[in-house]
């Protein structure tokens, strides 16, 4: 009969849980949630008027100023 032992138990390094994300990381995933916050917006704003061609930069810039408020 053959026997096998159970799995090793990995063991994690403790961290310090009430360290932060470096201000860097921070400000990026904030920067990229306003982003994809003005992208949807924009989007938005190109349905409702029908899907127009060459408009995207001025949807992105009234989605700017609406989020902006």
């Amino acid at each position: 009969m053959i026997t096998t032992s159970p799995p090793k138990r990995i063991v994690r390094p403790k961290t310090n849980k009430s360290a932060s994300a470096p201000p860097a990381a921070s400000a990026a995933s904030a920067q990229a949630l306003r982003d994809d916050s003005i992208a949807l917006r924009a989007y938005q704003l190109w349905l409702a008027e029908g899907c127009p061609d060459g408009r995207a930069l001025a949807h992105w810039v009234q989605a700017q100023h609406e989020l902006a408020k």
